[in-house]
């Protein structure tokens, strides 16, 4: 249960990793000093080939820290544990309830479960190893062989980890013994039928050389192995003599020694060898995923696909060795910037993201509408998210969380229903695609009714606000959102940009051929925009984020998906408000037309709707009108050429 964040087969090797840092007085090229050859490809991508293990984006999973027979919790758990859903702790009942068709993140090595869910409809089933497994075959659990170790030669753990009754104190996958103990386990869940393996607790070596900020005294790894290994390291570089001299660099040179000798915190040794040591384990640490990958792909042909408990955040290591992301999210990064950047933004070409519900130590009601938004925008940007049960909680008692299936269970239902939709939409559109919701146009400049609104550089009534280069009517757009007195823009996509205050005049007959459009005022007001003057509110639409993703279906024909998740957690404020949809028919299709193509309004809990659209005046947009997402909805834009 370390799920806190963020042998003989194969030849089990010493890591000396490869340096690149320049010191004040010497020079050490990168020089690939690894023993550890490549590790096996990765196994994953959207070629329509992949294991099973694999992430689909149209999956939907859900955690069982280990397999739960019985249909009632343990008082145990009662006492301490979060949720409306404790009452429901049987995995298959639960799976069932949620819609799942996955279980991921479980520490388990019993081949009869497994074969028991994939017989109920389980399509994949994840086991779970760490970077601090017990010792082999220790029962109650030991924690001895291969540790990682601190100067003074104590045994290191995680600081999240030191008040738990029992301490899992972390292994050195620079130690062959420890190397042994992780060849076990992973030839256990290999064995026991697991479609892919969840690395939990990652980082090893690479993450506890930086526990408590570096202190020595209790991060590690300083055991003989990476004495040795760091010695090799240095000798086999390009480090000129005046360094080696400098640091008495021979192959009796042991950095523990020079550290005890010169005190743990030296400016010296916290300016030069320190970070040579850092990133000695990162590199020790990536060569311990590329022999963990051989290891997979020598247990079971074509290999097993790998995840990693990355927090969400994809390093240098993790890019090179991790099929899949998992993380948990803490709460304050459950916002619409937050999760773009977790599920969008920096993810991997071929890998995809897994994230657990926003969490934080306490969960209050209202937490269950933040995480109904969490759920939908995760899927929107592709990306796929764990249902709330089940999960760890960041307490000092490590209680868990059981959410209600009724809370949750109706948006992975949706998922499902609509699997082809997420499978086959994989390429984010660019946020430059012409979809709007907070603007009206009302006037077409030269090219149409010859009306626009009044503008600052006009000589005769300039009107308040400003002008400047904009790349797209969307940017445009983002720009009045930024600015709470702008209440219409002018617009010369592609070349400029106007954010228009009151009052404003319409000016007929002009000669310029920019569009005027008029920021709209929606149904309702939310709450905290009362202080805002008439007619600068703010609106359900500024609430409504869009995330469009184009792919194509089986037969080749074009769709894209135009996802809108409402992050106004107040829904009985605007559950019978409307959205009006603009979509710009060349963007979405080149050389469409207004109609040319069809459209479904895909919402959860409601049957599947074609929309009939309306035109703009100029005919360059198609406009409908859909109910104010609760908190999602999907309209999707099929191509009839």
């Amino acid at each position: 249960m370390l799920d806190a964040h963020l042998g003989t087969m194969l030849t089990l090797c010493i890591v000396v990793a490869t340096l690149s840092l320049t010191l004040s007085d010497a020079h050490i090229t990168t020089t690939d000093l690894s023993t550890e050859p490549e590790g096996a490809s990765f196994l994953c991508g959207d070629d329509g080939h992949a294991p099973a293990g694999c992430f689909r984006r149209s999956d939907t999973t859900m955690r069982s820290e280990s397999p739960h027979y019985e249909r009632q919790p343990p008082a145990s758990r009662m006492a301490k544990d979060e949720g409306a859903g404790r009452g429901l702790y049987n995995t298959a009942e639960a799976a069932a309830a949620f819609h799942v068709n996955r279980l991921d993140w479980v520490y388990s090595s019993n081949a009869s479960w497994v074969r028991q869910c994939h017989d109920a409809g389980i399509r994949a089933v994840s086991l779970s190893i760490n970077g601090n497994l017990a010792d082999t075959g220790s029962h109650p659990a030991t924690y001895t062989v291969g540790r990682a170790r601190t100067v003074d030669g104590a045994m290191v753990s995680a600081p999240w980890m030191r008040t738990w009754s029992t301490v899992p104190y972390r292994g050195c996958i620079n130690n062959p013994d420890y190397r042994a103990v992780v060849q076990s386990a992973v030839s256990a869940v290999v064995a026991a039928g697991t479609d892919a393996v969840q690395h939990d607790d990652w980082s090893t070596n690479e993450g506890s050389v930086a526990f408590d900020g570096g202190d020595p005294h209790s991060s590690g790894c300083y055991c003989s192995y990476c004495m040795a290994g760091f010695t090799g390291a240095l000798i086999n570089s390009s480090m000129n003599a005046s360094a080696r001299q400098r640091y008495n660099v021979t192959s009796a040179f042991n950095y523990k020694d020079y550290i005890l000798d010169h005190g743990a915190t030296t400016a010296d040794k916290n300016a030069t060898l320190r970070g040579l040591f850092v990133e000695y384990q990162q590199n020790s640490t990536q060569g311990y995923f590329r022999w963990l990958r051989r290891l997979l792909a020598t247990l079971k042909p074509g290999g097993v696909p790998l995840g990693c408990n990355n927090g969400g955040i994809w390093s240098a290591t993790t890019d090179l060795s991790c099929d899949f992301g998992m993380g948990e999210l803490p709460k304050h990064a459950a916002t619409p910037a937050g999760l773009e950047a977790i599920f969008r933004d920096t993810v991997p070409a071929g890998r995809q993201q897994l994230m657990t519900m926003p969490k934080e130590g306490i969960i209050t009601p209202s937490d269950v509408l933040l995480t109904r938004w969490a759920i939908a925008t995760a899927y929107a940007l592709g990306g796929n998210m764990l249902a709330p049960w089940d999960v760890y909680l960041p307490t000092p008692s490590a209680a868990r969380f059981w959410g209600s299936a009724a809370h949750f269970g109706d948006l992975y239902a949706f998922v499902r229903a609509h699997a082809a939709v997420f499978d086959t939409q994989n390429v984010s559109v660019p946020n430059e695609l012409p979809i709007t919701l907070s603007f009206e146009l009302v006037h077409t400049g030269a090219s149409g009714d010859r009306g626009r609104f009044n503008l600052p550089s006009d000589t005769a009534h300039p009107a308040a606000g400003s002008c400047i280069p904009a790349a797209s009517l969307a940017s445009c757009e983002y720009v009045c959102t930024t600015d709470p007195l702008c209440v219409a823009i002018y617009s010369d996509d592609p070349r400029s940009c106007c954010a228009l205050h009151s009052p404003l005049k319409v000016i007929n007959g002009t000669s310029l051929t920019g569009r005027s459009y008029l920021r709209r005022n929606c149904s309702f007001t939310p709450a905290g925009c009362g202080d805002k003057p008439p007619p600068f509110t703010c609106t359900d639409c500024d609430k409504v984020s869009i995330y469009a993703r184009r792919g194509a279906t089986a037969t080749g024909t074009s769709v894209i998906g135009i996802h809108l998740v409402n992050f106004d957690l107040i829904p009985s404020a605007n559950s019978s408000g409307t959205l009006d949809v603009r979509l710009g028919n060349t963007a979405l299709f080149a050389g469409a037309e207004c109609g040319s193509f069809g459209l479904q309004l895909l919402v959860p809990n409601k049957s599947d709707v074609v929309l009939s659209p309306s035109c703009s005046a100029d005919r360059l947009s198609s406009i409908v009108t859909i109910p104010t997402p609760q908190p999602w909805a999907i309209v999707l834009a099929t191509s009839t050429a």
